[in-house]
């Protein structure tokens, strides 16, 4: 299958630039093009960030733009010319058999996510990993969560290419291509192996590792809130899934209300989240179900 490996440079993750290269570059199958965004850069500052000569195609905006507007251009011009696409975040790094089994796993599945192995803002490992539960299916957590990121998730480009484009105020594009894709009636597959390690820094648009503050969780759900409005807001019919996402979206919505209307019902609900076994999947923190008493009164 011919492969494209995509990511975004931009300012903030300069000082990571050079180990996603390292990574790449020690990959077991290489058989790749490589795709940068470019977000604020040339392709010369980009390159010495990296420390290196990175032979890529270079996409960039002739303005400025959101990062999804960015994002969607890449896709946009790469899907066509390309059977199928690995993504990678910049901040984090490839395990060394991370395009070889994304292009094994694409033979049966049109989109595929892998394990994230987590680490800190240096780099250490943090003996945690992000996956769902075996029992659940991944593809049915989407209409609440996500596990399908942009650091960890392959797409055939004739999925993609159906999902696009990407909205230029959506700010979990991600999350947003996942779920069109599964209302496409795409074979979605997860790969339960750690094929990423997933840095865990300031700059996450949305962390997994607790100890979640109330202003973490009431961004968090605005996030989600986002996320659905553009959703249902995209062009289709989908009859059963927009119905499961237009009551998830209901139930987001209560839980604002609730959290934002009562700093005590936001503390409380901070607390016995952060007493909980912690699931390390996207927006876990949102409305969980297990303390749906304190809130869903």
């Amino acid at each position: 299958m011919k492969t494209a490996v995509y990511t975004t440079f931009y300012q903030a993750a300069s000082p990571y630039f050079a180990g996603w290269y390292q990574s790449l570059c020690s990959q077991s199958d290489r058989d790749v093009d490589v795709w940068i965004g470019l977000d604020s850069l040339s392709p010369a500052e980009a390159q010495r960030f990296a420390g290196a000569a990175i032979p890529a195609t270079w996409v960039q905006q002739d303005v400025p733009s959101s990062p999804a507007t960015i994002r969607s251009k890449a896709l946009e011009a790469l899907v066509p010319q390309y059977d199928c696409v690995v993504l990678t975040d910049v901040d984090d790094l490839l395990g060394e058999g991370r395009i070889e089994a994304a292009k094994k796993a694409l033979q049966t599945y049109d989109v595929v996510g892998c394990a994230l192995q987590l680490m800190n803002g240096e780099g250490h490992d943090l003996n945690r990993v992000f996956r769902p539960d075996a029992s659940s299916d991944p593809k049915e957590l989407l209409v609440r969560h996500n596990v399908f990121g942009f650091s960890n998730t392959a797409y055939r480009c004739e999925a993609l290419q159906r999902c696009l484009p990407i909205p230029d105020d959506c700010q979990l594009s991600d999350w947003y291509l996942a779920t069109r894709a599964w209302y496409s009636d795409a074979q979605l597959g997860f790969d339960y192996a750690p094929r990423m390690y997933y840095r865990q820094y300031g700059n996450n648009m949305a962390g997994v590792l607790p100890p979640f503050s109330g202003a973490d969780i009431v961004r968090a759900t605005r996030l989600v809130l986002t996320h659905y409005r553009l959703v249902l807001d995209a062009p289709g019919s989908y009859d059963d899934k927009r119905r499961r996402v237009e009551a998830a979206r209901r139930r987001a919505e209560f839980f604002y209300e609730a959290i934002t209307a009562s700093s005590d019902c936001l503390a409380t609900y901070a607390r016995a989240l952060n007493a909980l076994e912690p699931t390390y999947i996207w927006w876990w923190c949102v409305a969980n179900s297990e303390l749906e008493e304190l809130w869903n009164r």
